[in-house]
This record gives C-alpha cells, sequence and structure tokens, in this order.
C-alpha cells in the first residue's frame, strides 16, 4: 500500500466549504487478494471488539449491501477488497481492462461481475483507510430506467461511510438515473461521507453522474430538513456523458465532480465543484 497525502475539498452540504489536510491509504500494487465470485456471507465476526461487524471478503460486503444493511448496523473493512480483478484505463471513450493479478488483458468484459443496482442501503462502514477495486458495470445497452449504480446504490436514512477509497473502477449506464462512485442516489435522507476518495483510476459515463453523489434531494424541502454532509474528501474520477444519446427537454445531462443533481430543495445549499 502506498499512503496519498493530499489536500481534500471539505464540502458540508448546509454552511460551508473549505480545505483542510488528509492522509489516506490508497492501494497501489497487488500482492495476494481475494476477489469476488458473486457468493455472499454475511459477517457475523467482530474480533476487536469494538462494535463494528469484521468485513474481510468481497463476499461479506456483497451480503451487507445485497441485504440494505440495518438502520442500527455497524461495519468494517480489515483490507482492500477487491470485486474484479481488474485494472482499468480508457483512451477516446474505450476501456482498456487487464487482469490486476498478471496484468493479462480482459477481453471479454461480460466475464466481469456486475456490482448490485438500486439497492438502498443502511448503516455506519468504516474503512480503516482501506480501498475498494473493481467496481463494474457495463450497462450502456440496458433499456430498464430508473436503475441505481454505484458502491453504495442508494441512501437509507443514516448512512454514515468514512475512511473508504475506490479504485480501478469502471461505470458506463444508458438508463436515465443516478450514478456515482460512492452513492447513486440520496432520497430524503440524513447521512455522511467523510474522509473518502475516488481515484484517477475510476472512470463513469452515463447522464446523472457524481464523483461521490449522483443526485437526490439534499437539504430543506417541502418534506422537511434533511442534512447528508461530504467533507474531507476528494474525487480524481474521470465522468462523461455519452456524447450520442440525444439532447432534448425529457434527457438533460447533469455531470458533476462531486455531486451530480440535487433536485427539490430550497436555497439553503452550498454547492460547489472540485477545484
Amino acid at each position: 500500500m502506498k499512503k496519498l497525502t493530499a489536500f481534500l475539498l471539505v464540502l458540508t452540504l448546509v454552511l460551508s466549504v473549505s480545505v483542510v489536510p488528509q492522509t489516506i491509504v490508497s492501494a497501489e500494487t497487488v500482492t495476494t487478494a481475494t476477489y469476488w465470485d458473486k457468493t455472499t456471507s454475511q459477517p457475523t465476526a467482530d474480533l476487536d471488539g469494538d462494535g463494528y461487524l469484521d468485513i474481510s471478503k468481497p463476499s461479506g460486503l456483497a451480503w451487507v449491501i445485497n441485504a440494505g444493511g440495518a438502520a442500527d448496523g455497524k461495519y468494517e473493512l480489515l483490507n482492500d477488497i477487491w470485486l474484479n480483478d481488474m485494472k482499468v484505463s480508457v483512451t477516446d471513450g474505450v476501456p482498456t481492462v487487464t487482469k490486476a493479478s498478471d496484468g493479462s488483458e480482459i477481453t471479454d468484459l461480460s466475464t466481469l461481475n456486475t456490482w448490485y443496482k438500486s439497492k438502498t442501503v443502511k448503516g455506519t462502514f468504516k474503512g480503516n483507510g482501506n480501498v475498494v477495486h473493481g467496481l463494474f458495470y457495463n450497462d450502456y445497452s440496458e433499456t430498464e430506467s430508473k436503475l441505481i449504480r454505484a458502491l453504495f446504490p442508494g441512501a437509507g436514512e443514516g448512512l454514515n461511510i468514512s475512511g473508504i477509497g475506490i479504485e480501478d473502477s469502471y461505470i458506463t449506464a444508458n438508463a436515465k438515473y443516478a450514478t456515482a462512485a460512492f452513492i447513486g442516489r440520496v432520497t430524503r435522507a440524513n447521512g455522511s461521507i467523510d474522509q473518502c476518495y475516488v481515484g484517477e483510476s475510476v472512470y463513469l459515463y452515463g447522464d446523472e453522474l457524481g464523483g461521490f453523489i449522483g443526485g437526490g434531494t439534499i437539504g430543506e424541502n417541502e418534506a422537511g430538513t434533511y442534512v447528508f454532509t461530504l467533507k474531507n474528501s476528494y474525487s480524481l474520477a474521470t465522468l462523461k456523458h455519452h456524447d450520442e444519446d440525444p439532447k432534448d427537454a425529457n434527457n438533460t445531462y447533469i455531470v458533476n465532480a462531486l455531486i451530480g443533481d440535487n433536485w427539490g430543495w430550497k436555497p439553503v445549499l452550498s454547492k460547489t465543484a472540485l477545484l
């Protein structure tokens, strides 16, 4: 692992924006890793007795996301998590995917594991500086709309995420709905993302795009006040809409470095793009 020290853009979605120094651990090379085999396994251990269930394998994280977590659930990553054995680079919109384990090229992307869509997740997730690799969706031909794509597709009430990085990931989505690295959609929920990052080896393509949050209702609206904060975090991801899709009144591109689209709110928020 390599420690990556950077100045992180602090975005608090209510009052202020400031910049502070922060250190986050990022994995650069692969020696030994367990790759997700599309199975799930419920985490039950808490080896250090801190009240957080331990996630050490991809199947554990898969179980929690698929089950939607729990409002009082607490989970922590003990190590890096690999959802696919992959590294990715993109040239002129064309991805080149190789195996992280041996560098050989993967020419058939259909062999890669697609992560869950449209799952609403609750709970507190502590990453301990570990990184999730290989988040993958290749859905440009997907015709079903309103599918949410992200590591945590939908944010339930009280979803709090800290100390997690995302690297070596590729998401392309044709359906006109929220897509991001961390959370696809936040809808009338309190929660937070703190001390997290999206690495430069993450590529996001679609319509309603954000590095951290694809879209949602955040802040004060007719239904009440909801505070979802994003702080001490940064994104270096590549984000781009699909040029070949027609632009019309029913297809508006919303692409921002941190949060794609925040709709249904009164002007009480301070929102900015990554500088």
